[in-house]
Order: C-alpha cells, then sequence, then structure tokens
C-alpha cells in the first residue's frame, strides 16, 4: 500500500516535470519523458488501462494515425526517414496510452501540471530577455530582441516558444485563482506581464492575432459568466492592445516587418512556372504557398489520395518536385538550397500527403473532436484556446513533424482528454 501511494505521487511529480521541461532544449523533455514512462511502467496497470481504451474512443484516432503512419513503411522510399520518424512521433502514441488510459489525474494535480509549465515558460522568458539586456548594454544592438535572435542560445523555434507562450498566458489568464493574498496576485501579476512582453517579441503574427482574437474575448466572456465584468477591466485590455498595437505600427521594429511581409504584392514568386533563370527570394508567406503548391501537384501525380506516399518519402518527392522547378542546390550537399528537406508547413497537408484521406481524417477527429465533445467545458476554458489555436497553428506549421510540436501538443491532449473522462462532474471555468 506504502508503495503505490509512493508510486502515484512520483508519478504526479514526473508529470509536472515533463510539464516544465517542455520549454526548454528538446534533451529535456526527452529525459523527462522517459521518467514518466519508467514510473508509470512500475505502477502499470495494463487490464485497467486497457479497459479504458477500450472505452475512451476519443483515443483512438490518435492510436490509428500512428499505426497508419507504422504501416506507411512498408512503402515508403527511404526507410531510414520513416524509421525515424515513427521514432519522433512515438509520443503520438504512448502519452494517449499512458496520461489519457493509464492514470488518474486529480484537480490538484491537474492545477500543480498547468503551474509546472507556466514556471518553464516564465523561466524560459526572464532568461532570454536578460541575455537580450545584457548583449544591449555591451554592444547597443537591438536584433536580439526579436524573432529567433531572442532564443538564440535556446537552439529552439520562435514560433513554437510562442506556441507555449501564448497557451501559458492562458493559463496566468483563464485558470481559477484560489489564492487570494495579495502577494500572489501582484506575482501573477507580474509573471503575465514578463510572458506577455516575451510573447510579443518573439514575433509570430499568426499566434498574436490569435491571442487577440480568441485568448481575449473568452476571457471578457469568462468575467462575464463569473458576474466580475466591469469597464475597468475592458478598458484595461482594449487599452493594453490599443498600446501595443500603436507601438509596433509607429516603431521600426521586426514584428512590423514581419506583418509587412504578409502584404507583400509578389504572390506570383510562389506560381512561377520556371525558376532556372531567376531565383526567387521567398517571403514567408511566398515561401509556404510555393510548398504548399509542390505538395498538392505531388498529391495529384502520384496519387497520393488513398494511401499517401508514405512517412519516409515526403523529403524525397518534395525535393526532386522543387529540382525540377529550377531551385539551385536541392541536391547540392555541401551548400544545400533552404528548401531542401523542408517540411510542408501545414500539417493538414502533411497528413494527407504521409498517409492519404484515413490519415487526414485521423488528424483531424485529433484536433476538432475535443471541440465537439465537451472536454472544454470539463478542462476548463484554456483548453478551448489551447485547441482553437492549435487549428490555426496547425494551418501554418507541420507542428507534429518536429519534437518541439510533438511533445507538446501530445502531453496536454491526453491531459485533457484524462480529465474529461476521469473527472466528468468537473466543471471548471
Amino acid at each position: 500500500m506504502l508503495k503505490a501511494k509512493w508510486l502515484s505521487q512520483t508519478l504526479q511529480y514526473a508529470l509536472c516535470i515533463v510539464a516544465f521541461a517542455i520549454p526548454f532544449p528538446f534533451i529535456c523533455s526527452t529525459l523527462a519523458l522517459l521518467l514518466l514512462c519508467a514510473v508509470w511502467l512500475l505502477q502499470c496497470r495494463p487490464a485497467a488501462t486497457l479497459a479504458n481504451l477500450g472505452k475512451r474512443k476519443a483515443l483512438w484516432p490518435w492510436l490509428l494515425y500512428y499505426i497508419l503512419l507504422a504501416v506507411s513503411y512498408t512503402y515508403s522510399i527511404n526507410k531510414y526517414d520513416s524509421l525515424f520518424d515513427l521514432q519522433s512521433k512515438l509520443s503520438l502514441f504512448v502519452l494517449p496510452v499512458i496520461i489519457g488510459a493509464g492514470m488518474v489525474i486529480e484537480k490538484a494535480v491537474f492545477r500543480k501540471v498547468l503551474l509546472s509549465f507556466t514556471i518553464g515558460v516564465g523561466v524560459i522568458a526572464i532568461y532570454c530577455l536578460l541575455r537580450s539586456t545584457w548583449i544591449w548594454q555591451q554592444t547597443q544592438q537591438t536584433q536580439q530582441f526579436f524573432y529567433h535572435d531572442l532564443i538564440g542560445p535556446l537552439d529552439a523555434n520562435a514560433v513554437y516558444q510562442a506556441w507555449y507562450a501564448i497557451f501559458s498566458l492562458s493559463i496566468l489568464l483563464l485558470y481559477p485563482r484560489e489564492v487570494r493574498n495579495n502577494r500572489t496576485k501582484i506575482f501573477r501579476i507580474v509573471f503575465f506581464f514578463i510572458q506577455f512582453l516575451f510573447f510579443v517579441l518573439l514575433s509570430s503574427k499568426t499566434l498574436i492575432l490569435l491571442f487577440c482574437l480568441v485568448v481575449i474575448p473568452v476571457y471578457i466572456r469568462q468575467l462575464y459568466k463569473k458576474g466580475k465584468l466591469s469597464i475597468a477591466p475592458i478598458l484595461a485590455i482594449v487599452s493594453g492592445v490599443l498600446l501595443m498595437a500603436l507601438l509596433l505600427v509607429k516603431t521600426h521594429n521586426p514584428i512590423k516587418q514581419r506583418y509587412e511581409d504578409i502584404l507583400d504584392k509578389n504572390i506570383q514568386d510562389a506560381l512561377r512556372k520556371d525558376y532556372h533563370q531567376n531565383s526567387p527570394f521567398f517571403s514567408n508567406l511566398t515561401l509556404r504557398l510555393f510548398v504548399w503548391r509542390v505538395a498538392i501537384e505531388n498529391i495529384k501525380e502520384h496519387k497520393l489520395w488513398l494511401k499517401g506516399s508514405g512517412n519516409g518519402s515526403v523529403k524525397e518527392l518534395q525535393n526532386k518536385k522543387i529540382s525540377e522547378y529550377g531551385i539551385y542546390d536541392i541536391y547540392n550537399y555541401k551548400h544545400p538550397s533552404p528548401i531542401r528537406n523542408m517540411n510542408i508547413h501545414n500539417m493538414y497537408l502533411q497528413s494527407l500527403f504521409m498517409v492519404g484521406v484515413g490519415g487526414l481524417i485521423c488528424f483531424l477527429l485529433i484536433l476538432f473532436l475535443p471541440l465537439f465533445l465537451p472536454v472544454t467545458r470539463a478542462t476548463g476554458s484554456i483548453f478551448f484556446c489551447f485547441f482553437v489555436i492549435s487549428i490555426f497553428f496547425m494551418a501554418q506549421e507541420s507542428a507534429l513533424q518536429t519534437q518541439a510540436g510533438i511533445v507538446f501538443f501530445s502531453f496536454f491532449s491526453a491531459l485533457g482528454w484524462n480529465i474529461y473522462y476521469e473527472n466528468k462532474k468537473l466543471q471548471l471555468p
């Protein structure tokens, strides 16, 4: 009995460690996941887990999606890439089993896991801001405050860090506050503004818009439902958003430049039939349009609708088609083109390309099912924001092709489904 209690507590701590480690370099989350798996195996109840999997049908698309990827190994062109892909995506199968069906997560543990994640994001934010300030004091340069330069030493992607940050901000805004003393309130407010500054400086155009269009309206609605909506918080929110917009528009900064790139009228760069004579200068937008165009052409040309190309064929087919268009250095292994081996930057297209319409349906169920079942009511407004933001984010990033996206999305999705199934009577705001 004592051993079982100790294992249960250790498993809870392991969940918190994984949540804390997600914003850090990938090795940290990998080691944390290994710890979680080891502890779970020590207290594993296979019969109960299998029974839960049988009943929790919302987890089936996750398992089927991974199984389709595994089957696609048999017809993938590059077997090495296929195996590497399956290894990197193992969390898509393991975490729904371990977290979604293999344990009981109570409200107190749920709170600790969310708190651990916000602390992890906060530590990263403080470190990056202090580092950038120190560089500014030494060099008087400012580029290190923005986008990828802001998180340079972490070997991370600014867009994915912004994805973590917007979820952390959602937690700080929307999760119910149980502690009422002023010191805790002040700490929470300061922590929020540090992370908000970090989030804006990360310069993710889409996520900044989604914060304004999704998170803030949900927060206002939550205040209204609690009967706490008054003119003061609305004015504060509106004033803050307008001030941020004014600063971005009226000052010269990389964030403004990224929005101006959207207005680049040279969309034809992504649609030309031949690039042999004149290599294009792609912006973020035109590059995505070009890669999507090539992917759609490959799907049509190779008739990939039914079963896809296999998870180990995407790079091969994309590189070949891009090279045929005349983009230089695709096969120059010493100095390759930046487009070589690029993923499709759209998880919907990526799923269809790899495993056909069956894989796409599984992926759509993974993303949209939580909005149609009451999982977002059981887990609170934060998970409504999490899934809505993910739906849009996946349209511009192949987020489940990188460890940065796989662990984050599968961990918190599985956590949400566990709370839904284990605590159906739990109704968080």
